[in-house]
């Protein structure tokens, strides 16, 4: 089997982008903008070219769809005529060169964004001219059947391709967590706005007679009027008259549940971080009080122990006295020796000393006591500093996977719509 590669110009981005280029298409661009089907037209996907591959290389057909269901032939010819074209072949294969430019617009961005074709733009066919009535009158287009019996046409074409890889990334983000194993990326065709110039030109066999588009497809301009009123506020895109679609599989509902109780989970989580965080901020304060030099409150425990040495000293010096007495007696005896004591004032010497050393000891343990406890204040401040960065990184990456939980709840809900 030939390999299997990616089209240049199928499944494309539409540019749904008013500027000075898309004079006379704004009211398309608008109508485009307000359907349900504009994110499957916008979405712009990160695509593993793996996956895709992988898919295509390992599909296979286990139940055939019934064929894709469109319009009566009377219907197609009708409504197509109420937009503007003249010439309906008697085959079902329609031309775009015969509509005026911003129908053709319409039938150009769905062609290229979302039907099966890689080739031949300027054509399309009865299931796409049923889409572009269903989406002018409002009614529902089955865009999914269409698109799932193009893909089971395609596992055993003859000319089989990488088909529809936006739609595809999207079932594969839902069903695989983990893609970090696939690392090569393939980039969507993107339309420009050159598509703008291209739709003014007038087809080969067209009248020229513009068609305006159908009433109920004009956007109120109540958008531009708020957005003039309040630059700052984005305006919602006012919805026309259609019915709105519903959620019908199951797997999906569950998907959303889902996300909404993890969201909601991990909001309350936030909050309880940002108490706790509070609560930490007022417990480091209370420390900076109880320690303003780091180790100021534990004046009154240093200067006990002070006491107590003080009281060793005092001991000390009354056995030195003591001590000093006892030899002065025994000198008592020998007279030249007791002269010579009596002419050194060894005695005062020894009782000075004595203060000064039991002083200096006092001091060098009140500093040492005062040391060890600056450095234990400074642990435990930066213990705390230390918790209190922890548990507000830990915020941090909560109230990250919150709301990237949120965004992918809402991609999922505009995408389900």
């Amino acid at each position: 089997m030939a390999t299997l590669t990616f089209p240049d110009t199928h499944n494309m981005i539409a540019f749904l982008s008013k500027s000075d280029v898309s004079a006379r298409f704004d009211q398309i661009v608008d109508f485009l903008n307000a359907q349900v089907i504009q994110y499957a037209l916008m979405v712009n996907l990160t695509i593993y070219v793996s996956c895709i591959k992988q898919f295509w290389a390992t599909t296979s057909i286990k139940k055939n769809a019934d064929g894709v269901e469109c319009l009566p032939t009377e219907e197609i010819f009708a409504e197509l005529a109420r937009m503007g074209y003249e010439k309906p072949p008697p085959k079902l294969t329609f031309y775009k060169a015969f509509f005026s430019a911003q129908w053709k617009f319409l039938i150009h961005t769905l062609v290229q964004c979302m039907s099966a074709k890689r080739t031949a733009w300027n054509e399309f066919s009865c299931f796409m001219a049923s889409a572009v009535i269903c989406l002018a009158t409002g009614r529902k287009s089955n865009f999914s059947k269409y698109i799932f019996d193009s893909m089971i046409r395609n596992v055993d074409s003859p000319s089989k391709f990488l088909m529809y890889p936006c739609f595809l990334q999207v079932l594969i983000n839902n069903q695989i967590d983990d893609l970090s194993s696939h690392t090569t990326k393939y980039t969507s065709p993107t339309l420009t706005q050159n598509v703008f110039s291209n739709m003014r030109r007038i087809g080969k066999g067209f009248s020229g007679i513009e068609t305006p588009l159908f009433a109920t497809m004009l956007v109120q301009p109540q958008a531009a009027a708020e957005e003039e009123d309040e630059e700052d506020e984005v305006p919602n895109a006012p919805t026309p008259p259609q019915e709105q679609p519903t959620i019908t599989s199951a797997s999906d509902m569950t998907l959303l549940n889902t996300l909404m109780e993890t969201c909601t989970t991990l909001s309350h989580k936030v909050a309880a971080l940002k108490q706790d965080k509070v609560a930490q901020a007022l417990e480091i304060i209370k420390l900076k009080r109880m320690h303003p030099n780091r180790g100021g409150g534990r004046i009154e425990p240093i200067d006990d122990d002070e006491d107590i040495t003080l009281v060793d000293m005092e001991i000390k010096v009354d056995l030195d006295v003591d001590l000093k007495g006892r030899i002065e007696r025994k000198y008592d005896d020998n007279a030249d020796v007791k002269k010579v004591n009596a002419a050194e004032p060894t005695v005062f010497d020894d009782d000075e000393v004595t203060m000064t050393m039991a002083q200096t000891l006092i001091k060098m343990k009140a500093k040492k006591a005062k040391i060890l406890d600056e450095q234990m204040a400074k642990r435990l401040h930066d213990e705390e500093v230390k918790q209190a960065e922890t548990k507000e990184k830990q915020e941090q990456d909560d109230f990250k996977r919150a709301q990237e939980l949120q965004q992918q709840y809402d991609q999922k809900q505009e995408n389900i719509i």
